[in-house]
């Protein structure tokens, strides 16, 4: 009997562990990006609260998040917008359609970063668009979790992409040849942003070591043992978490702004409303919580 309870109980535990293990593999293959988790009142949301809001319960306004930004828009759509009054007004988009929604005024607000050149043109002729920085997202670098590197210089990110450092020996690290995953151009906000810190990138030569979107280049990196690559913070940290990677520090953080974009024609009260919140401490300091750095 008692030899019995014990075959069960060290069954029990070979069957535990080799779940556990299981598990674990699975969490380090390429998955879908989490939106569902960080949908405005949705039953598991991962979204920070702000108290310190009257909540909007009418003149709801539409609301465009480009995909980094969407852990922030929820949560300040569940901080300003009533839960009876939502009625799915957040969509998560590229940057170029939250520019270009903006821009075609087929939406109240857009959430997002830089964008290209040509967005950026077209923002410029029409004077009735206002872009209002109301943070700051960090780009992060990042490896594959065994690197033995922990810090890169700017000077050094050029040097790779430029291809005059093509040996992580040559860092310090070990002997493996560097893969400079890129992103292609004029795809988002974050490939803006990398562009403006490595201007001389002679990536987009070698088509394999060019991604199609965020989730693309994290997938890429997490692949290849000798492989960087880039993203913003919140994608990295929470929509698309790979645990294959870890992030690297730069000796100059890459911090750009996030921006609240509406055109001032709109007569929506509440636009004013949300965005002077946004811009006084208390909106400050729920920026922060929600992962940026305040624009302050």
């Amino acid at each position: 009997m008692k030899k019995t309870i014990i075959m069960k109980v060290l069954g029990a535990i070979i069957i535990i562990t080799l779940i556990a293990i299981l598990l674990n593999i699975l969490s380090y293959l390429p998955k879908e990006v989490d939106y569902n988790a960080y949908a405005p009142f949705s039953l598991f949301s991962y979204n920070i609260k702000a108290d310190r809001f009257t909540k909007i319960d009418s003149n709801i306004p539409k609301i465009n998040a480009a995909v980094a930004t969407y852990p922030f828009a929820s949560s300040l759509v569940e901080s300003t917008i009533s839960k009876e009054s939502y009625n799915n007004e957040l969509q998560h988009v590229s940057t170029t359609q939250a520019y270009q929604d903006i821009i075609n005024n087929v939406v109240d607000i857009s959430i997002a970063s830089e964008t290209n050149q040509e967005n950026r043109d077209a923002v410029e002729l029409d004077s009735d668009i206002v872009l209002v920085p109301i943070a700051k997202e960090e780009l992060v670098i990042y490896v594959n979790k065994d690197n033995p590197i922990s810090f890169i210089s700017i000077e050094e990110l050029n040097n790779i992409y430029s291809g005059k450092i093509s040996n992580w020996k040559g860092l310090g690290g070990k002997d493996e040849k560097i893969y400079p995953y890129q992103l292609k151009p004029n795809v988002g906000g974050s490939e803006e942003c990398f562009a403006r810190a490595v201007p001389k990138n002679t990536t987009y030569n070698n088509s394999e070591l060019v991604a199609y979107d965020m989730k693309n280049i994290i997938d890429l990196t997490a692949g290849s043992k000798g492989g960087i690559g880039y993203a913003f913070n919140l994608f990295y940290s929470k929509l698309y978490n790979q645990k294959m990677l870890k992030k690297i520090a730069t000796d100059t953080p890459l911090l750009y702004n996030v921006y609240f974009i509406y055109r001032k024609s709109n007569a929506n009260p509440n636009i004013e409303k949300i965005l002077t919140w946004l811009l006084s401490d208390d909106g400050q300091n729920f920026v922060t919580k929600c992962g940026y750095a305040p624009i302050k």
